[in-house]
């Protein structure tokens, strides 16, 4: 499985919430999405029929964010090796304006 993988997410009109920005849940959605989209991309296809991939556990350091219109590059890495089936699995995200 290659260890990055990039996918773009613009924020559209349901992704805003009341402070004018893309809501935290949002971020939340982005983050399966890259991982899965990483996953369904580079692992092989015997692993894909017999694994599923899925989160145990998430922490996040918002440092910014976007409002509506506005895109956000996000790059998916593992830092280490796996732990029998277990592996972390980073997102960062860029381009994003700080607010």
């Amino acid at each position: 499985m290659s260890n990055r993988h990039k996918l773009t997410f613009i924020a559209l009109p349901e992704h805003i919430d009341v402070l004018g920005h893309v809501n935290n849940a949002v971020w939340v959605q982005w983050m399966e999405a890259m991982s899965s989209a990483h996953w369904e991309a580079d692992a092989l296809p015997e692993h894909q029929a017999k694994y599923i991939w899925v989160v145990t556990r998430h922490e996040i350091d918002y440092r910014g964010n976007i409002a509506e219109g506005e895109s956000v590059t996000a790059e998916t890495f593992i830092p280490n090796g796996p732990t029998g089936a277990r592996f972390d699995r980073c997102v960062e995200f860029s381009n994003a304006a700080a607010r």
